[in-house]
């Protein structure tokens, strides 16, 4: 990734970082994702866990406090998310259980064959196509033979009904209003997972419902128009889904 796309993200997370941890301990359906990314990687059976893109290191600290032998260490980009996370694993007692390290996922400081899972959670879209194809690459590298991976993304899947091709496309106006993000449909995922060397064992889209104050920001016509129509549409139709995909590195590891 260049400097100038560093600096980008890492002064977008640094500016929102405390609006996330918030959002990210308040809403329960994080908690539904972190159990599901803790069961796709078989956390119990796991001693070094690598949460990438950790953020307030929500992820990290239930992994910590659920599974006594095991080593975390939570990576990020904005150094004012992991001052957040350093306190929150400080109050929580968790110091020498989490590790905390300012890196990005395509240039990973770790070692060939280091952990026994990796997870992703809602952070790979933010690193440009070529970047995100060599963050899958870092990915492989460092699990040990039989690892498992977990991928989590929003706006992955294909639009199944009027309101999520609508809210999709408020969607890109928004990034486009505040920073670029990279989403790509899951079988893109899929592709760069296996072409770097891990085998696919699961693909699943959860429902989740959609915040669509999140919008009310903009105020272009095109997305009063789309805003406004998505309004119209039953919450209980406000839906989009979330794809979970989960891989393992194979024993005997082909050259990638």
């Amino acid at each position: 990734m260049t400097a100038d796309a560093v600096k980008a993200i890492r002064s977008y997370w640094d500016r929102r970082a405390h609006i996330y941890a918030e959002v990210r301990q308040r809403k329960e359906w994080f908690k539904d994702v972190d159990q599901r990314v803790s069961d796709l990687i078989d956390a119990p059976a796991c001693t070094t866990i690598l949460d990438a893109g950790t953020g307030p290191a929500t992820f990290s600290i239930k992994l910590a406090k659920t599974n006594n032998n095991t080593t975390i260490v939570g990576i990020d980009i904005s150094k004012r998310s992991l001052r957040i996370a350093k306190n929150q694993v400080k109050k929580e007692k968790l110091t020498g259980k989490i590790h905390l390290i300012t890196a990005t996922a395509d240039f990973l400081p770790f070692r060939e064959a280091t952990f026994n899972a990796v997870a992703s959670i809602l952070t790979v879209h933010h690193l440009p196509p070529s970047r995100m194809e060599n963050a899958f690459k870092e990915f492989q590298r460092i699990l040990k033979p039989k690892g498992k991976f977990a991928l989590v993304e929003n706006w992955a899947s294909d639009p199944r009904t009027l309101f999520q091709r609508t809210i999709f496309e408020l969607r890109k106006i928004l990034m486009r209003a505040e920073i670029p993000e990279y989403h790509v449909r899951y079988l893109e995922y899929v592709a760069m997972i296996e072409r770097n060397g891990m085998k696919i064992f699961a693909v699943e889209f959860h429902p989740r419902q959609v915040d669509l104050s999140r919008f009310e920001s903009l105020t272009t016509p095109a997305a009063r128009k789309l805003l406004a129509k998505a309004e119209k549409f039953e919450q209980g139709q406000q839906m989009v889904d979330t794809t979970f995909i989960g891989a393992v590195k194979p024993a005997r590891q082909r050259t990638v």
